[in-house]
């Protein structure tokens, strides 16, 4: 017999009126604009750090940037458009 056991701090539960902006910025964590309440979203356990896009910069160049893998960098920002100011998530080293 197997039991499941879960540590809730992996884990955030939505709360009614949040806007994935308000729980981005609490979690430090990118979260997706399809939220709603009761919705649990899964907290990573690497550590993300917020990094504001300068003109010019693409997946590739940031990842070069932070030595981390450009696929990896666009997964955890689920693939959104670069933009001067834009505010993205990097991997903390």
């Amino acid at each position: 017999m197997f039991t499941l056991t879960l540590n809730k701090s992996n884990f955030y539960k939505v709360k009614a009126g949040q806007n994935a902006e308000q729980i981005s910025k609490t979690l430090e964590i990118p979260v997706q604009n399809k939220i709603f309440s009761g919705k649990i979203i899964i907290i990573p356990k690497i550590k993300l750090i917020a990094y504001k896009v300068k003109v010019g910069e693409s997946y590739q160049s940031i990842s070069n940037k932070f030595g981390v893998d450009s696929l990896y960098l666009s997964e955890i920002n689920d693939d959104v458009l670069l933009y001067p100011t834009k505010i993205i998530y990097v991997p903390k080293k």
